[in-house]
């Protein structure tokens, strides 16, 4: 998407990847992580996380930025930071996860806290979706020069396939079939 911005409210978000140009969120935005899977923003230009709080598992957020990224003020931030340009922390940010970037700048009181637990990131979100099959049910009739009798008939909104079967005796000529609704 070109751009995303949230001033206020809450950001619901499923597990999957999203191409962003320009990401912003304000402080106050509240965000909504799925409760499976992980949550990966590809973000085109500079990122600048501030004094915006998320708490939550560092290995169900990533955050690839093509540009800069910038964490200050005192946000507090569960994730995995990836930053093909540079990246900044400052003030009393703490990111606790995992940082690269061409350059790591650390000022005041900021933090950078290892987790080790990259290996959970899932980056292939869970589109599975449960279709019901219909039910599948062969009943066999017997078959006459005019119709076919099946031992229980078929629910009236169903209409059978009808498989017919010569007979294998010389001495019987009726023939025997099989349906499936």
């Amino acid at each position: 998407m070109k751009s995303l911005t949230a001033s206020s409210g809450k950001l619901v978000l499923s597990s999957g990847q999203y191409w962003i140009e320009t990401l912003t969120i304000n402080h106050g935005v509240e965000l909504e992580f799925p409760t499976t899977g992980t949550v990966i923003f590809f973000i085109k230009n500079d990122y600048q996380h501030q004094d915006l709080t998320l708490i939550n598992d560092a290995e169900r957020f990533v955050i690839y930025s093509y540009g800069d990224f910038v964490l200050n003020g005192s946000a507090e931030l569960n994730a995995y930071v990836f930053a093909e340009g540079n990246a900044t922390i400052n003030g009393s940010a703490s990111l606790n996860g995992a940082l690269t970037a061409s350059t790591v700048t650390l000022e005041g009181n900021s933090t950078v806290t290892f987790d080790d637990k990259v290996s959970s990131i899932t980056t292939v979100p869970d589109c599975t979706i449960v279709t019901p099959q219909p039910e599948f049910h062969i009943q066999y009739g017997k078959a006459s020069s005019k119709s076919i009798t099946f031992d229980s008939a078929f629910p009236d909104d169903v209409t059978p396939l009808v498989f017919l079967m010569p007979t294998i005796e010389d001495d019987n000529s009726d023939s025997y079939c099989f349906g499936i609704p």
